[in-house]
C-alpha cells in the first residue's frame, strides 16, 4: 500500500526538497518552508509535482513524453517514517 505524504510530513526532516523529472532530466531544489507557504502544509507530494512543472513544455504532453516528477532523497526518508 502506498501512503501519500504531505509537505507538513516532511518539513521536520528536510529543509530543501530535491525535485527531478525522469523524462527530460530537469532538476532543482526548493525550500520546503517556501513550498508550504505557497501551496499549504496539507499538499500531498504526488499533487505537488504537476503544480511545480506547470510551466514545462512537457507538462501537458501525452504518454511517454509527459513530465514524471519524483523526489530522489525521499526514498530512504519514507522508509524511515513508515518503519
Amino acid at each position: 500500500m502506498t501512503i501519500s505524504r504531505s509537505l507538513a510530513d516532511i518539513a521536520n526532516s528536510i529543509e530543501m526538497l530535491e525535485i527531478r523529472c525522469s523524462r527530460c532530466g530537469r532538476t532543482g531544489r526548493m525550500s520546503v518552508a517556501k513550498l508550504i507557504d505557497q501551496y499549504g502544509p496539507t499538499t500531498l507530494l504526488p499533487d505537488l509535482g504537476p503544480m511545480l512543472v506547470a510551466d514545462c513544455e512537457n507538462a501537458q504532453a501525452h504518454d511517454y513524453a509527459k513530465c514524471d516528477v519524483f523526489y530522489p532523497q525521499l526514498g530512504k526518508m519514507m522508509d524511515d517514517l513508515t518503519g
